[in-house]
């Protein structure tokens, strides 16, 4: 797999609060762990109402990460005890499948509280395929670009600056995209994949949370990017991550890559097709009329035949008398002349030629 041998330094936008992280991952899960937040500025007591809201919150969210949308966040809590009370969602990488969003949500469901984030009211992780995020203030639908997290490739590229300048465009041009898919339910998700030289790809993507506006995606989006491509260059790939939007560009696939259509789709497909089935009409058309007339000379010879057989047989049956009698074929659809043999006792032939 790539990244069991592709190295990753990276680059923190810490927000003011203080905070503590760690980046490395002692389980062998399925889900790619990236990164994760912890804000200590809040924490919570065990066996505590808030411990027990966020436990039966990240129960909701597992159990809801079969959605087609990839998304999900809820509410746990009374409005009578605000300090008590949790607010959590999930977002899933825009390419995958249901039960691939399950495995990511159940693996961040238990590793946030078990490994990272064991007391803090507020964290967020993130893997490669999924992101999940609580904390004890609403957040929903508001566009927030902290804390971030800069991931690079250390494997450098040829000519950095042609190729962070085609990563930046391609990011870009996905932007409006995402940002325009603002239906209740949309997946805010876009990929395409642009020839860096003819033997290397670039792969890209970018997404941001379903309950952004359509504004407030574009600004997260078009901000990482910026950041993506002026923090470090001549690497082979980034990312960005932040709590409402991502982005992502590598030179090797790290998603489903769509099937590309079939040629001959468009207009010239038609044409082509228009032009077969002239040329099959023609060449029908053709063996059809071989065949008729081939039918009448064969019909017309007969007739030939019938009336020398009449002649022949007011003549003397001392000369033409047939005791026996073979017919052999001696012609062919397409040939303009057709050949009956008859013999004698005596083997002589005659050959008779319409």
């Amino acid at each position: 797999m790539w990244l069991g041998f592709l190295h990753w330094i990276s680059c923190l936008h810490a927000p003011s609060a203080p905070f503590h992280t760690r980046l490395s991952k002692p389980s062998s899960e399925a889900a790619e762990y990236r990164y994760h937040f912890c804000s200590n500025q809040t924490t919570f007591s065990p066996n505590s109402t808030y411990q027990s809201n966020l436990n039966n919150l990240l129960s909701f969210l597992s159990a809801n990460s079969t959605r087609e949308t990839g998304f999900y966040n809820t509410t746990v809590g009374q409005t009578q005890t605000p300090e008590n009370t949790v607010y959590g969602l999930f977002l899933c990488r825009g390419d995958l499948t249901t039960s691939e969003c399950k495995d990511c949500v159940s693996t961040s469901t238990k590793e946030i509280v078990q490994l990272y984030c064991p007391e803090e009211k507020e964290a967020v992780i993130w893997y490669d395929e999924c992101m999940l995020r609580y904390s004890n203030r609403s957040f929903f639908s508001i566009m927030e670009d902290e804390p971030s997290k800069i991931l690079w490739n250390l494997l450098d590229i040829t000519e950095p600056d042609r190729f962070i300048q085609l990563a930046a465009k391609t990011l870009s041009d996905l932007v409006p995209l995402a940002s325009a898919n603002a239906s209740s339910g949309a997946k805010r998700f876009g990929t395409k994949e642009t020839k860096f030289t003819d033997s290397q790809t670039l792969y890209n993507l970018v997404q941001c949370l379903p309950d952004l506006s359509s504004f407030d995606c574009n600004r997260c989006l078009r901000e990482a990017i910026t950041n993506l491509s002026t923090a470090f260059r001549g690497k082979r790939g980034g990312r960005v991550l932040n709590p409402s939007c991502n982005v992502r560009y590598e030179v090797f696939a790290f998603y489903q890559v769509q099937a590309v259509p079939a040629t001959g789709s468009g207009p010239k497909g038609k044409i082509s097709t228009v032009i077969a089935i002239v040329i099959g009409v023609t060449i029908a058309a053709s063996v059809v009329l071989v065949t008729l007339l081939y039918c009448f000379r064969r019909r017309k010879a007969r007739k030939k035949s019938d009336a020398i057989n009449e002649l022949n047989s007011e003549k003397s049956d001392s000369i033409l008398n047939y005791h026996g009698t073979q017919l052999v074929l001696c012609s062919h659809p397409l040939s303009h002349t057709t050949h009956f043999q008859k013999y004698t006792r005596r083997n002589h032939f005659i050959k008779i030629v319409f």
